[in-house]
């Protein structure tokens, strides 16, 4: 990823074929990385053998979104997977994005058949009451995550990201809102999720 993750705001954004994520190994995630998606998934340890692999993007303007690929699980219905954006500015952390999506188990094997869409499951930017320091709203973090999520989905699966099953927030809503505004995004044709990626942008 060499060129930057150009602002949505004014209709630009980084073509998704520019979008190239650098494999890490673990010991180069931030210190505090796995304690941070701990809190976010409300559990006391997050077990970093979970992970299939781990990358980053270094936007060269002192943040960095690093991907975290869990191994996927095995439930009645087939495989979830999981994977983690998680925004640092300089050694901080400052938002998050989890996309999930499903594929198809045969003899209890995974067969890499997509099962459903690609989709948000949830996504939240740092802000502390009083504390201007760490309050990362309204940077354009948020769609900036959309946008390499979006890029990770088509690139991993060949299929756009779809904004998710759950109600959206206000301010989710507005930020897919200007996806659309400027062409990046529409209307979703899957009953439950409201909006979607172009399949091409």
């Amino acid at each position: 990823m060499q060129e930057k993750l150009r602002t949505i705001g004014d209709g630009k954004y980084t073509p998704v074929s520019s979008i190239q994520m650098e494999n890490i190994e673990v010991p180069a995630l931030p210190p505090d990385i796995f304690t941070q998606i701990a809190n976010i998934y409300g559990i006391t340890h997050y077990d970093k053998e979970e992970l299939e692999r781990c990358s980053v993007f270094d936007n060269n303007d002192g943040t960095r979104l690093y991907v975290l690929e869990e191994k996927g699980h095995n439930l009645d219905r087939g495989v979830v997977h999981r994977t983690n954006f998680v925004d640092y500015v300089g050694d901080t952390y400052a938002g998050f994005l989890l996309i999930q999506f499903e594929t198809v188990a045969e003899m209890s094997r995974d067969t890499g058949r997509l099962s459903g869409v690609p989709h948000v499951v949830d996504t939240q930017t740092r802000h502390s009451k009083g504390t201007e320091d760490l309050d990362f709203r309204l940077r354009g973090l948020a769609t900036r995550r959309l946008i390499a999520a979006n890029a990770y989905s088509i690139q991993k699966l060949h299929k756009p990201l779809y904004s998710g099953r759950l109600f959206l927030s206000h301010w989710a809503k507005k930020i897919w809102l200007n996806l659309v505004r400027t062409g990046a995004a529409e209307e979703s044709e899957v009953q439950g999720h409201e909006f979607r990626f172009k399949e091409h942008i």
